[in-house]
């Protein structure tokens, strides 16, 4: 999140983050001071003792216990919060506390690699020295008769495995010395002879396996170069020169040049001078081709040298390759003659070397373990003098009060409560669906967002107190203006064939400011220099005669009914180039009075005198009126007033309009706050700026 973003978000839900930071933090304040005092007994333990630890004898399956590696201080602590060293407490406490409450109040943990601190914490100072005392004395002896038990038992276990791998090899000599009496052995010189070499032949196999396969890809890839290469290389080119061939050049260059500003202008294939600059340039290119067909340019060729050069080295790799493939088939066949001959070794030299090999691992193995016993049995007496864990350091009375930290939890309380109340505004800011600016729209809605408005209060008096200058001075400060000159760039800069000069101004909701954009939108197109007509095409509640002080005696609804000609009904404004047609009287049925084919004709008309024809309508899912006369316009802007929920009314009102062919080029979202719209800040800005400029010359 944007540092901006987080500061209107800030700005927008301050007081609910203020209100829950100050309750919470008033709620932790008071049960801080009402909290009751409490003690902390703390007992430090130096552990000396290196325990015993099963590892294996390497290269064979037999485990036994070696003695002398140490255990961490971690491993001591962590055995010290067991049940076993719970139970010996208890029998040392008069008043036993649960295994559930030993748990989560003894704290016992190591400091650093050599210490262990066990304390715990209570409201009652004797109690706090006694449970820590009767804690830390019960682990020492638990730890003691631990490894008094883990000593003896070393000793048995190694002594069961030495019985066990003594057998093992007592068994595996006697197998060996009857197998040597009971056969007849093949010489063992001769077996590992015969065994090197067929290695040997097994590893010149593969190199040459490597060799071919890289001499063939090497082969194959000159092969494609030969195939690729021309037989010829052009050598010389001589060409006549023909005057009226480089002014065909000229001239079809120049075709294609104009052909291409046509095309980035917008003109389609079918228009009349693309249509005639293709069929010249078609031309020009025939004629060329003749005039070259006929003798306007010579090329002579000689053989290509670097063709020449690759089939020669194409032909020795080609060699390699044969000669590789000859050694590989030598060197198979040597390799199945040693195969056949390996077979035909006695199947008792074979279990002889097995035999040999298990009486091997049999000694080792009896080896290392009667190494590890005699460790066991002469250490025994100095692991237990080692098996020590000593008390340096027991609680007594008194003890000081443990801190309550009040200024500490009161900051972090404030800084917690501070962090759930911004968490709680983000949440908030997350389920508020109503369209604030812009973004909300692109948002909320599959439109998109061409203007932003903003709401323009008369601050300090109404609206019918100010002046016209007054109320135009705020409108500007505002910055209305602009934001209504970028709404009208946008329409300048519709790129579109034919272009869009016919826009009706929708809105899904009475009252979003429709007919106010359409106004002054006219009105600035008009400023612009463009020739204007803005129609009020709302025949229910027409408001458009109203902001001009124009008559509604007849206007569109005398048109189309024939009741005269729309040169009558158009009326004059003080804005030059600007003509309204104002609703005239309401008929009884709108949407029959604006499908008739003279609204189609009209709206013909206007195309063909004016520049560009605005056309308001009511809201559009209360009346069809404007899906009617959307039917003739080229497209339609839709108007969103800030602060409404978006709740599908605005698709269902595009969906209405595409269905009738009507695209929506964009949204104009009316009555915007500045800090929803960074344009509308900008614009605020530069008319400060440009105001106090002003006030300085």
């Amino acid at each position: 999140m944007q540092f901006w973003t987080f500061y209107r978000l800030f700005r927008r839900w301050k007081w609910i983050i203020v209100s829950v930071s100050t309750v919470i933090g008033v709620l932790i304040g008071g049960l801080t001071f009402l909290m009751p005092r409490s003690y902390l007994g703390e007992a430090v333990l130096f552990p000396t003792q290196e325990a015993s630890q099963a590892t294996s004898v390497a290269g064979s399956d037999i485990e036994f216990v070696r003695t002398g590696q140490a255990v961490t201080v971690s491993t001591l602590a962590n055995l010290a919060r067991t049940r076993a060293v719970w139970q010996k407490t208890m029998e040392k406490l008069e008043n036993p506390v649960p295994f559930e409450v030993f748990q989560q109040r003894a704290s016992i943990r190591p400091v650093g690699d050599t210490l262990i601190r066990i304390s715990w914490q209570d409201t009652l100072e004797e109690r706090a020295v006694d449970i820590t005392n009767a804690i830390a004395d019960a682990f020492v002896e638990y730890y003691m008769e631990l490894s008094t038990q883990d000593a003896l038992h070393a000793s048995e276990v190694l002594k069961a495995q030495q019985d066990t791998t003594k057998a093992n090899l007592d068994k595996a000599k006697e197998d060996l010395r009857k197998f040597r009496n009971e056969n007849k052995l093949f010489d063992s010189a001769d077996v590992e002879r015969i065994r090197t070499s067929h290695q040997q032949l097994l590893a010149d196999q593969r190199a040459l396996e490597a060799s071919t396969e890289m001499a063939r890809a090497r082969a194959d890839a000159l092969e494609a170069q030969v195939s690729g290469a021309p037989a010829q290389s052009e050598s010389e080119r001589t060409v006549r020169a023909n005057p009226d061939l480089e002014a065909r050049r000229v001239a079809l260059n120049e075709a294609r040049t104009r052909l291409a500003e046509l095309q980035t202008r917008g003109y389609t294939d079918i228009h009349p001078r693309v249509v005639a600059l293709k069929s010249t340039i078609e031309a020009l290119q025939q004629e060329m081709a003749q005039m070259v067909a006929t003798g306007d340019a010579e090329t002579k060729y000689t053989p290509n040298p670097t063709r020449a050069t690759m089939e020669g080295e194409l032909a020795t790799a080609r060699a390699e390759v044969s000669g590789l493939t000859s050694q590989r088939a030598e060197v198979a066949r040597q390799v199945e003659e040693m195969e056949a001959s390996m077979k035909n070794l006695p199947d008792s030299s074979l279990a002889l070397d097995r035999l040999v090999d298990e009486g091997n691992r049999a000694q080792a193995a009896y080896e290392q373990v009667t190494l590890a016993l005699n460790e066991a049995t002469t250490n025994e007496n100095t692991i237990r003098s080692k098996a020590e864990i000593r008390v340096v350091d027991r609680p007594t009375a008194p003890l000081a009060p443990v801190s309550r930290k009040t200024a500490v939890k009161g900051a972090l309380g404030f800084v917690a409560t501070f962090a759930l109340g911004t968490i709680l505004a983000v949440f908030l800011e997350l389920l508020d669906n109503r369209i604030k600016g812009p973004a909300d729209v692109e948002r909320l809605t599959r439109l998109r967002a061409v203007g932003a408005v903003p709401l323009v209060e008369a601050a300090g008096a109404n609206a019918e107190e100010l002046s016209e200058a007054a109320l135009a001075e705020r409108f500007r400060m505002a910055g209305f203006p602009e934001a209504i000159r970028a709404v009208r760039s946008h329409l300048f800069l519709l790129d579109t064939d034919p272009p869009m000069r016919v826009i009706g101004m929708v809105s899904a909701r009475a009252s979003a400011g429709k007919t106010t954009i359409a106004v002054n939108l006219a009105e600035s197109i008009a400023q612009a220099g463009e020739s204007v007509v803005l129609i009020d095409g709302d025949m229910r509640l027409p408001a458009v005669h109203e902001a001009f002080g124009l008559p509604n005696d007849r206007g569109l609804s005398s048109v189309l009914l024939g009741d005269c000609a729309l040169s009558e009904a158009l009326a004059e404004t003080d804005v030059p180039r600007l003509r309204v047609l104002t609703s005239g009287p309401c008929p009884e049925d709108p949407p029959v009075l604006l499908g008739l084919p003279s609204m189609r004709e009209m709206i013909a008309e206007l195309r063909r005198t004016v520049g560009w024809v605005i056309v308001d309508t009511p809201a559009g899912l209360a009346h069809v009126d404007g899906i009617v006369a959307s039917v003739e316009l080229d497209a339609v802007l839709m108007v969103i007033a800030a602060g409404e929920v978006a709740r599908g009314a605005e698709d269902r009102l595009v969906s209405d309009l595409e269905a009738v062919g009507t695209q929506v080029v964009g949204v104009v979202v009316n009555r915007v706050l500045p800090q929803h719209a960074d344009t509308i800040y900008h614009y605020q800005q530069y008319y400060a700026r440009s105001r106090a400029a002003n006030d300085a010359r």
